[in-house]
Formats: C-alpha cells, sequence, structure tokens
C-alpha cells in the first residue's frame, strides 16, 4: 500500500496522498493504520497526533504534505474552474513556488490566485515587510 493506494469512503474515491490532505493525516500514518486493521473510516478520520494532548496544526501539516508529496497536492478550484498549482500559476501569472507556499500557509484559494506578487510587500531577514515604491 502507498500514498497512490485508492480508498473509497462515504462514497468517494480518491488516493491516500488526497484523504491526508482532506483529513489532516499524514499519508504514511493512513497506511500504517491500515495495514494494522483499522478500517478506512478510522484510518482517515481518526486525528493525527504529534504529542500527548496535541493535534497537529493545519498550516503545519499542509507545509509537511505539499513537500514530501508535491505530485499529490490536488486541484484548486476557483471560479468554477479546477486545476493544479502548476496550472493556477500559468493562469494567473504567480509563481508556482509563490502559490505553494501561500497556500501551504494557509491563504484562501480566492487570496492566492488574486494578490499579485510584489502586493504584500517582501519580508526582510527580520520579517517585517519592506513596500515597494
Amino acid at each position: 500500500m502507498s500514498p497512490a493506494t485508492v480508498l473509497t469512503f462515504d462514497g468517494i474515491k480518491q488516493p491516500v496522498a488526497e484523504w491526508a490532505l482532506d483529513y489532516g493525516i499524514a499519508p504514511a500514518v493512513i497506511v500504517a493504520r491500515l495495514e494494522r486493521g483499522l478500517s478506512v473510516e478510522q484510518a482517515i478520520t481518526k486525528p493525527m497526533v504529534t504529542a500527548p494532548g496535541q493535534k497537529l496544526n493545519d498550516a503545519v501539516f499542509n507545509r509537511y504534505i505539499r513537500r514530501r508529496y508535491p505530485a499529490h497536492a490536488g486541484l484548486i478550484t476557483f471560479n468554477g474552474k479546477s486545476m493544479n498549482v502548476g496550472q493556477w500559476a500559468k493562469h494567473t501569472g504567480v509563481n508556482v513556488t509563490t502559490l505553494r507556499a501561500r497556500l501551504a500557509d494557509g491563504w484562501s484559494a480566492q487570496r492566492a490566485l488574486t494578490t499579485q506578487p510584489g502586493a504584500q510587500g517582501r519580508r526582510r531577514p527580520g520579517g517585517s515587510p519592506t513596500l515597494r515604491p
């Protein structure tokens, strides 16, 4: 079993990596749970715990999953169109790395796709933005 293995849950079929994105669980955790005999529902809906009492932050998880499984980042639907990050980058003129970083940081699809580069100001090493003239 791998992140590309297709699972069916609640009438929907998609790869483990997509279920991981939907439910905030690392694909390796889902695979391990299934191999231990858990049902598909239990494997994908039980929250992932990073330390006793702490759940993995969504932004941290999204960053992890997109870096580890970039081919499984999925489709982004905006204004009735569904495309992957690379296709949206070509369509909007926003760099693919910029789009991935924005989405990993929790930006909405609308904000990530419509904010033009430089509109937010650039970050200096100290973290404060410098605005362009």
